[in-house]
């Protein structure tokens, strides 16, 4: 068991959620995996303390819906489509678990206060077309995987915008080769061109989906 004075209350009411929705599944169309994806990206970003939570974890309403949504969410054919939360007191860092929204093809999380490494798992959005995640505390280095979105790689019509974050390193190859069509920003206020720890760099292996968990969490 947990203790409540182990952990922050906001915390620890965020993270019984998770196990709620593990026993009450959220009625609608979304897969379990789907479910977990949004639920650790809630708890991980410091979702109770969000400026708008509307919906969220809320087994009533279903995230899946195209009509009737979680706040900042979008959704088609049953899959979530975008997550639109910038400017909404995002704190903490990205969980690995959002490669399983593995249709997901909008990601704002720009105005933040968002720190840590930049997910490799974000690599096997294929449909990626918008990736924004500026004017945040993002560091390490950028993921080579970034490039090979399928996505980006057809469309003159992609967003990609990195600035004003603490990645160090150099730009991939395959990041580079982006700049030739749609929007891409990412070299002005980071520290590109300089070496990264150790602890920083991004895993030289490509992410499946079979070494990622995607059932519910059943404790805390």
């Amino acid at each position: 068991y947990i203790r409540i004075e182990d952990m922050g209350r906001d915390t620890f009411l965020a993270s019984a959620l998770i196990v709620l929705l593990n026993c009450q599944p959220v009625n609608g169309d979304c897969s379990n995996s789907t479910l977990h994806a949004l639920s650790n990206f809630y708890v991980a970003t410091g979702g109770a303390s969000w400026t708008n939570q509307f919906g969220w974890m809320n087994t009533d309403i279903d995230p899946c819906s195209e009509t009737d949504n979680w706040f900042g969410v979008t959704s088609s054919a049953n899959e979530i489509y975008g997550l639109l939360l910038n400017n909404n007191n995002l704190v903490g860092t990205l969980p690995t678990e959002i490669g399983l929204l593995t249709f997901l093809g909008q990601l704002q999380t720009y105005n933040n206060s968002l720190s840590g490494t930049i997910p490799s798992e974000l690599g096997m959005m294929t449909g990626m077309s918008m990736l924004q995640m500026y004017d945040s505390f993002l560091s390490g280095s950028i993921p080579t995987w970034i490039g090979l979105m399928t996505k980006f790689a057809i469309s003159a019509n992609w967003d990609f915008k990195l600035y004003n974050n603490e990645l160090c390193g150099s730009i991939p190859d395959e990041v580079n080769s982006m700049k030739q069509g749609g929007s891409f920003s990412i070299e002005i206020g980071n520290s590109l061109g300089t070496n990264c720890t150790e602890s920083s760099m991004q895993p030289t292996s490509h992410p499946t989906l079979s070494t990622m968990p995607t059932a519910m969490p059943t404790s805390v």
